[in-house]
């Protein structure tokens, strides 16, 4: 409240405290621009900032939403009033006491509770297996924006795209949400180093800007942007944003590993990683009948760490390299046997899997079918079509 009256006030603000026999009150006045009346509610809404083309003033409209939530929590209510003169005055009204009283006693109870409630935790905090990173220069916006995420998904902060590029070398991320002007490396700037580094370039990127003119989306979307929004938005729409690229990626995954025509370029990914990614389809297909090709050989080839290699595989597709190369051999065996020319024990040989036993083990583990049977139902769904 008082640091809302600093920004908009003309010459001075005045901080009257006050108390009856059951509330507390803080008012805070201010000289600045009378807030008409049809905007006294709007004001205390998430990211609602008044229209004002001659007052060059930084904000982003979450100090008085905030604000509001916690005179809320503590059972008040934050109000606008027009004083007589016709200043802004902010009253927050407390009650002196709380409905609601927890009497903490410290005993041996107490404490088995307590490490019952921490294990809780520990527990609600392996469930959240994504890590979003919001990045942004206004602590408000900051603050409100990784606190609301917290409920669903671990959050990394950083205050600017120069310390979101260093968490990145310290956190694996799934996520990040972005403002576009900040100072040292700004958000565009930011979101291309990412779409453009190999490492990082499956990352989803949402964008947030207070720029709604056609260029601005233009540049967000050239700096390989998944999603723009501007500023004022909603934050369940924001969540939901989130929540389906997610999800849609988690989607294609799972289709990937579990359908054995659905091949590794129908996931969605930009030129980089479609790059890379035909780089490794050529490797293991050029050594697909090779059962001692590994990770360590795919790396070699590919002139990259074992280490960053995993990483990059895991985050397009979420297995390691050991467990792609294998459901490429069994891909490309599911092809083999379509096709009608090979025994099950040629194919198994034809992939790199030389037990014909251990090929068909791994053929239902994967596909939930056996080869012989794949086959049979592929068949039938030849003759069926004829």
């Amino acid at each position: 409240m008082i640091n809302n009256a600093l920004k908009y006030s003309t010459y001075s603000i005045q901080v009257i405290l006050s108390r009856s026999q059951q509330t507390f009150s803080i008012q805070v006045i201010s000289d600045g621009k009378t807030i008409p009346f049809s905007l006294r509610d709007k004001i205390f809404e998430p990211f609602y900032q008044i229209n004002n083309e001659q007052e060059m003033i930084s904000g982003v409209g979450i100090g008085l939403s905030l604000a509001s939530s916690l005179v809320e929590l503590h059972s008040g209510n934050l109000k606008l009033v027009i004083t007589d003169e016709g200043k802004n005055n902010f009253v927050a009204t407390f009650p002196l006491k709380q409905d609601n009283i927890i009497n903490i006693t410290l005993n041996d109870e107490t404490e088995t509770k307590t490490s019952q409630i921490e294990n809780d935790v520990i527990s609600n905090e392996k469930d959240l297996k994504y890590t979003i990173m919001v990045v942004d220069d206004n602590s408000e916006i900051l603050e409100f924006l990784s606190e609301g995420l917290s409920a669903k998904f671990v959050v990394v902060t950083a205050i600017n795209g120069k310390d979101a590029i260093e968490k990145l070398n310290q956190n694996t991320v799934h996520l990040i949400i972005s403002d576009v002007m900040m100072p040292m490396v700004d958000g565009l700037e930011l979101c291309s180093f990412v779409k453009n580094n190999i490492e990082y370039s499956h990352i989803p990127v949402i964008l947030l800007t207070a720029k709604n003119d056609i260029d601005s989306k233009i540049k967000g979307l050239e700096s390989g942007a998944d999603a723009y929004l501007e500023k004022p938005f909603s934050f369940d729409y924001l969540v939901a944003q989130v929540t389906n690229l997610l999800a849609n990626r988690e989607k294609e995954r799972k289709a990937f590993a579990q359908r054995p025509f659905f091949p590794v370029y129908n996931l969605k990914m930009n030129k980089a990683d479609e790059e890379f990614m035909n780089r490794v389809m050529d490797k293991i297909q050029a050594n697909i009948a090779d059962e001692s090709f590994n990770v360590e050989r795919l790396a070699d080839l590919l002139a990259m760490s074992r280490s960053v290699l995993h990483r990059k595989i895991k985050n397009l597709v979420n297995m390691a390299p050991v467990d792609f190369i294998r459901v490429i051999r069994l891909k490309q065996a599911a092809e083999l046997i379509q096709s009608g020319k090979y025994t099950m024990a040629e194919v198994s040989v034809m992939v790199g899997i030389n037990s014909p036993s251990y090929f068909s083990k791994l053929f239902l583990k994967q596909f939930g079918i056996t080869p012989k049977s794949f086959f049979k139902k592929y068949n039938e769904n030849i003759k069926k079509d004829i």
